[in-house]
């Protein structure tokens, strides 16, 4: 029973203690990212949608919706969970928004605000569709 009791109050420390007000976990689960899914998710099912990870963050394993291979920073699995079960979106790097080639009607999500970002939709033919206090939806 001691031991039974012993390991409860263990896992409630870690869990509760450690886990909960880890700096790594607060960065994994953002309102903002929660947001940003929940956006994608109410969109019509045939919008091409595009999400630019230029959140920093540890590198993780993800494939794209046409196969192809990336390593993402962690932020964006806050949005990849959010929208599963609805349709994918493309995840890019900041560095591969210029060469991207988007469909008309498109929605990108920049992670984080930012000027170049900015720069580089409106080079792309993007334009501002939703600005919220989370995040801006561009559309093309």
């Amino acid at each position: 029973f001691i031991v039974l009791t012993a390991s409860g109050v263990v896992e409630f420390y870690r869990y509760f203690g450690v886990w909960a007000n880890s700096p790594n976990t607060a960065g994994a689960f953002t309102r903002r990212l929660a947001e940003v899914g929940s956006y994608l998710n109410s969109l019509p099912k045939e919008t091409p949608r595009y999400v630019i990870v230029n959140d920093p963050g540890v590198l993780v394993p993800h494939k794209n919706p046409d196969g192809a291979e990336k390593l993402l920073p962690m932020p964006a699995q806050t949005v990849i969970f959010v929208t599963q079960g609805h349709p994918s979106a493309t995840y890019l790097l900041p560095e591969e928004v210029v060469g991207a080639r988007f469909s008309p009607g498109s929605i990108a999500i920049p992670l984080l605000r930012s000027t170049d970002i900015s720069f580089k939709l409106r080079y792309a033919g993007f334009e501002v569709k939703v600005e919220l206090d989370e995040f801006t939806a561009w559309t093309r």
